[in-house]
């Protein structure tokens, strides 16, 4: 009678701590539900003005450069003016080359006004959001674009000097930019929904939608900038801007509830919380946040920092493609990639995992990289197109991944810290990327995509060890807890 009570005893007492276990699940499930808040509009809004405002900046670049060398209207590509591309005699492509060395230097320039600031800034807006909440960062990051968008019309207005579009990629830098945004977005999400697939749903979708907005506001873009001027779109975009100031003020809520021991932290303190969440020992948790950050950083580089560059490739010879069929081409691809990636995630997240997803990601930009750089007509850029379908994961697969991690007081750290590496990438990723296509530009254009496919491939040789290396964590953690029960309930005392 005495085993089988010590045998009762044992089994109640586990049974007692799963149910309590759960029973906290549930509390804390219940103390942040995944509620709805508009950040799908907020977000679609600031994304839409940011992203319209690339090709305008590109293009509008690309053809001042051009008027310079005595080629109006270059980007156009069907104008009388804009024949040198299509000309294959040899002083023509010199002149051409040139224009991509001096477009390339001013995208590098604006690119490292955008992100360096900025990715500074960010690692201390993330731990005061956790302090003083989420809304203030957002709004600010929103105030910034349009700061921005303000300079950008008073430049392309009265034809100044491109150097001033610096002043405004300094001044939307310096209230955290699309990093902010991006951070305080995804801490608002880990305020409202529980960790695991729900969340990383949710931030799925939430990428995907915009990406979906983002490319049917390109398409019309597309059409808008090729029979127009860049004044009268940008112009729009600020119109869009200010609209989102005024919907984030009005029906975006305050989800962070702060803390009175937070409230008591020193200024020291909060500003170094970004670097002490991924620093802290706690057990399997320090080498995990930073292999997945540093891969982060690989990722975003390849998905973001690329588009100058991919820009200046197709419009280069053999492809010639005109600054209408650029922007149409990055709509359609970029409607269909986030589609598919809402798809994927959906039906597969369960199976695969977090990890799971990102390699496949990873497998599919590597593939996708390699064709795009021995592209020799048109239709290898489609081709390539199809092949990185699945690349759009990667990022969002590696937000939840380290969102599942951190606890609820550290989420907005956690999150600053991957907003700054996001712009970090952008602005280190943009500087490598273009020093590299500025110096192969005259014998193989392509090679820079090489470099990339080999970066999407560093990325899965680490995601690979980390998925390796987590489950055998967890095997032995599973062994270490149940070889006492084992052992309690068939021991001889027993």
């Amino acid at each position: 009678m005495g085993d089988v009570s010590e045998r009762s005893h044992l089994l109640d007492s586990i049974d007692s701590k799963n149910t309590r276990d759960k029973d906290q699940e549930r509390i804390t499930t219940r103390r942040i539900p995944c509620r709805y808040i508009p950040l799908e509009v907020i977000n679609s809004l600031y994304f839409v003005s940011f992203a319209v405002c690339i090709p305008i900046q590109q293009f509008y670049i690309y053809d001042y450069i051009g008027n310079e060398y005595g080629i109006p209207h270059l980007s156009k590509g069907n104008t009388q003016d804009a024949t040198t591309c299509s000309t294959s005699n040899g002083n023509s492509s010199r002149i051409l080359n040139e224009i991509q060395k001096d477009a390339s230097d001013q995208f590098l320039y604006l690119s490292l006004a955008s992100n360096i600031p900025s990715a500074i800034l960010i690692f201390f807006l993330g731990s005061l959001s956790d302090k003083l909440g989420r809304k203030y960062f957002l709004l600010a990051a929103i105030v910034g674009g349009a700061l921005k968008q303000i300079v950008y019309v008073i430049v392309m207005y009265w034809n100044l000097s491109i150097g001033i579009l610096y002043v405004g990629n300094a001044l939307e830098s310096l209230t955290g930019g699309m990093g902010a945004t991006l951070m305080a977005t995804f801490a608002i999400i880990a305020d409202i929904c529980p960790p695991g697939r729900q969340r990383a749903i949710r931030i799925t979708l939430l990428e995907a939608i915009i990406a979906v907005v983002v490319g049917l506001a390109l398409l019309g873009a597309a059409f808008w900038l090729h029979y127009s001027n860049y004044t009268i779109p940008t112009l729009v975009m600020l119109g869009l801007s200010v609209v989102n100031i005024f919907v984030c003020i009005i029906f975006i809520p305050e989800t962070r509830q702060t803390r009175t021991e937070s409230s008591q932290d020193g200024v020291t303190a909060q500003l170094t919380r970004c670097f002490t969440v991924y620093t802290r020992k706690i057990e399997n948790r320090r080498w995990k946040l930073l292999l997945c950050l540093f891969c982060f950083f690989l990722a975003s580089a390849s998905t973001l920092a690329k588009s100058s560059v991919w820009t200046l490739f197709v419009l280069h010879q053999p492809f010639c493609w005109s600054q209408l069929h650029v922007n149409i081409f990055n709509a359609v691809q970029i409607c269909l990639l986030w589609s598919s990636s809402i798809v994927f995630v959906k039906f597969l997240h369960h199976r695969l995992g977090d990890s799971g997803l990102i390699l496949i990601g990873t497998t599919s930009g590597t593939i996708g990289m390699v064709i795009l750089s021995l592209a020799e007509a048109g239709w290898w850029i489609y081709v390539s197109a199809v092949a990185s379908l699945f690349l759009s994961v990667l990022i969002p697969m590696f937000r939840a991944a380290m969102s599942h991690l951190v606890s609820p007081e550290e989420q907005g750290a956690m999150f600053a810290g991957i907003g700054s590496v996001e712009m970090l990438s952008n602005g280190v990723g943009g500087l490598a990327f273009s020093l590299i296509y500025k110096a192969t530009v005259d014998w193989f254009p392509g090679f820079v995509f090489l470099v990339i496919a080999l970066l999407l491939t560093t990325v899965f040789i680490l995601s690979t060890i980390l998925l390796v290396k987590t489950r055998r964590s967890k095997a032995h953690s599973l062994e270490t807890v149940s070889c006492p029960v084992e052992r309690a309930l068939h021991s001889p005392e027993a």
